[in-house]
């Protein structure tokens, strides 16, 4: 039980789930009103960290925050040089566009924990009804599903991991020793398995 419950706090997809959600409790109590420049460049920390949780955000990394700042000056009306003045800088309209931006991000990001804690309490109860493990379904707190097709091995494994936000090193440790991660070709659903139980006609290797 202990081996199952460590594996779910290492789960990239749990750690990312932390991170977006302390990031989206902070910018929820900053709010869209506040006129304080520090109020606006946790703002913008928190931004940056929901968007992409695997980053480095550090408080004094100017560079950083300047280049997520330009990246969306345009979509959020506001001047990335005016990060480095002490005057407020995000207008109420741009920071309730970014809260917007990040309800996708935080709705996908949210699913994809809570269908990974029922699959490994699914597993514990197994596990006590002593029945053989089986394998970890990543895919149902997903949308998107797609089958292979004519998709080369490389293509599948980009548009099925781009299409639920995920990158490459998300995945690819996530599977228990002596086992691998797959993309299953019929509906593109992510799992891990046995490397001998591997069948490159049924599953795509990540």
């Amino acid at each position: 039980m202990n081996t199952i419950a460590g594996a779910f706090d290492n789960e990239p997809i749990v750690k990312a789930y932390n991170t977006v959600q302390e990031g989206y409790q902070t910018i929820s109590n900053i709010g869209v009103n506040t006129k304080s420049p520090a109020d606006d460049i946790a703002f913008i920390y928190a931004f940056a960290k929901i968007m992409d949780p695997n980053s480095v955000v550090r408080e004094g990394e100017y560079n950083t925050i300047q280049k997520y700042a330009q990246t969306w000056a345009d979509n959020f009306g506001f001047s990335a040089k005016r990060v480095f003045s002490n005057t407020n800088f995000l207008t109420p309209d741009a920071k309730q566009k970014m809260l917007n931006t990040l309800k996708p991000k935080v709705t996908t990001v949210t699913n994809q924990y809570n269908n990974l804690q029922k699959e490994y309490q699914r597993q514990v109860d197994d596990a006590y009804a002593g029945k053989p493990r089986q394998i970890t379904n990543y895919s149902a707190g997903n949308i998107t599903k797609t089958a292979k097709g004519n998709y080369t091995d490389k293509q599948f494994v980009e548009n099925t991991l781009s299409g639920r936000g995920l990158k490459y090193t998300d995945v690819v440790g996530a599977a228990p020793r002596g086992e691998i991660m797959v993309i299953r070709n019929s509906d593109g659903q992510i799992v891990h398995m046995p490397t001998d139980a591997y069948d490159s006609s049924a599953y795509t290797r990540i």
